[in-house]
């Protein structure tokens, strides 16, 4: 578990120069999930997870997703003072989710429904008012006999659903299934722009699917470069 650190320590050493000094790679050994703290300059990996190894592509995936979009996006207006900017604009979290999770499945050559545990723990909580142990059996059960999933993930699920309140619904998870539908459709209409790259990665923390978003961050990127 520890050795993605040295792995994502190597990948800032060699190829993001910039930020090597600024950022740090840090392990949590009773943290559950994997996280970039953006305000701390941080990259979290956590230590205590139901599935206690990575395979070769659940790595790929992660570093592609933390490194590759979530501090990538970030890289360009890091030295920035106005905070927001770097951090993510209002309701940026859909667009970055989905950004994350197209990308890490291109690369290893996969396809899921990223979120859907968590779009089904979340309608359980906010549409019908189940309690965590309610959420927790339904889930328990329904997410093992369509895809096998150990009792574990769905645990982490309704957790993350509940976002330690075991009463409130917390819809932030939505933005991987909702995130992943607009992105992939934005890649397929886009495709032969020559400019794709820099509005996936290079556009900073926004939505792109907000115009006025993005023409603020395009005055941004403008003002960097004079």
């Amino acid at each position: 578990m520890e050795d993605i650190c040295t792995i994502t320590e190597e990948i800032l050493d060699t190829e993001y120069h910039a930020a090597r000094g600024n950022w740090k790679v840090v392990y949590e050994k009773d943290r559950s999930t994997a996280c970039v703290d953006q305000l701390n300059r941080k990259i979290i990996f956590p230590g205590n997870r139901n599935i206690p190894y990575y395979t070769r592509d659940s790595l790929i995936k992660l570093i592609i997703h933390e490194v590759g979009v979530h501090l990538l996006r970030e890289l360009p207006f890091d030295q920035l003072e106005i905070d927001p900017i770097r951090t993510g604009l209002r309701r940026y979290e859909a667009c970055e989710e989905g950004i994350a999770t197209t990308l890490s499945e291109a690369v290893t050559d996969t396809f899921s429904t990223p979120g859907l545990i968590h779009y089904v723990s979340i309608s359980l909580a906010f549409f019908y008012g189940l309690t965590f142990r309610e959420i927790y059996e339904i889930q328990k059960r329904l997410q093992f006999l369509a895809w096998g999933t150990l009792s574990g993930r769905s645990f982490d699920s309704v957790n993350r659903a509940l976002r330690g309140t075991y009463a409130l619904p917390n819809c932030k998870d939505l933005a991987y299934y909702n995130g992943s539908f607009q992105v992939r459709k934005y890649i397929a209409e886009h495709i032969d722009d020559s400019d794709l790259f820099d509005q996936l990665l290079g556009s900073g923390k926004i939505d792109l699917f907000n115009p006025d978003q993005r023409a603020v961050m395009m005055s941004v990127k403008e003002q960097i470069v004079i």
